[in-house]
């Protein structure tokens, strides 16, 4: 038989057959010993009666010391680059720490920057998330370009916060067709250009080609002959919005030409809804007051 330690050494000791269950019997309890990392122990020696015993006052185990603590704030630190996929110290990951470092700056620049002329950057950037990724040098340009145009440094927040989509637009592209087309087609009075875009500041985000241009053709054909004066109308699209409020007024039973009277009389009426404002009124006045349509 052997007896076993942590230091994986042996010591073969011959037991007959018949002494076995007085081996087991009387050793168990001193097999408790054997699970502390210990020195091999003195040879055993062998009582025909009794089994194997030790000469224990003389051996002592040597009980394991305590180990050291580890760092665990050192070693989460080492190990967060393994997680991130990167290596620990390396000249990418230290370019990519002053790049990181610079981008941020350029952001709280840029975020400065537009809560100093009134924008509400939350809102400004939810509403428009290209903002973000738009340079500081580029919105510069659309705020100069605006103040030479008329607009007051007031007149931004306003601006910007009704239309933030104007913060990114390109100056070339879309600022500058818009003024052209109020200037020159709708003739719009210079002097009464900055009334317009304050009044209507999601002009600044409208299509020449595609949107204000068939408004104006629109509205000219129904016989507006100063369109300037209506230019809040502008940005309305013809078939999503001005054509189905004529359209209601004709399922009434009114004629085209007296639709369109109504409208040319008080323009804001294309800005009122048909089931928020139209329909109920018109119910109130025939049903609960007794008029008709002509009324």
């Amino acid at each position: 038989m052997g007896v076993e330690c942590n230091n994986f050494k042996k010591v073969n000791v011959e037991v007959p057959p018949i002494l076995h269950l007085d081996w087991r019997g009387i050793w168990k309890p001193s097999m408790q010993h054997c699970l502390y990392p210990c020195p091999l122990p003195p040879t055993p020696k062998l009582n025909l009666k009794l089994g194997v015993t030790f000469p224990f006052s003389s051996w002592r185990p040597t009980l394991p010391q305590p180990k050291k603590k580890k760092n665990v704030s050192a070693t989460v630190s080492a190990s967060i680059p393994l997680l991130l996929g990167r290596p620990k110290q390396n000249q990418e990951n230290q370019d990519e720490g002053r790049e990181e470092h610079s981008v941020n700056e350029e952001v709280r620049e840029k975020l400065a920057y537009l809560e100093s002329i009134g924008v509400d950057t939350y809102s400004a950037i939810t509403e428009n998330p290209s903002i973000s990724a738009t340079s500081l040098n580029s919105i510069q340009s659309v705020v100069k370009f605006l103040q030479t145009m008329g607009m007051l440094d007031t007149d931004l927040g306003r601006l910007f916060g009704i239309c933030p989509e104007a913060l990114t637009a390109s100056v070339s592209r879309q600022l500058r067709p818009i003024f052209t087309f109020l200037l020159r087609e709708v003739q719009i009075p210079a002097i009464r250009l900055r009334r317009v875009i304050y009044r209507r500041p999601r002009l600044l985000a409208c299509s020449v080609k595609e949107q204000l241009r068939p408004t104006l053709y629109f509205l000219q054909r129904l016989g507006f002959t100063d369109v300037g004066k209506y230019s809040f109308l502008l940005p309305c699209s013809v078939e999503g919005k001005l054509m189905p409020r004529l359209q209601y007024f004709q399922n009434l039973g009114l004629s085209y030409k007296d639709a369109v009277s109504m409208f040319l009389k008080f323009p804001p009426l294309f800005n009122y809804s048909v089931e928020g404002n139209f329909r109920p009124k018109l119910d109130y006045l025939v049903n609960n007051m007794g008029g008709n349509v002509d009324d």
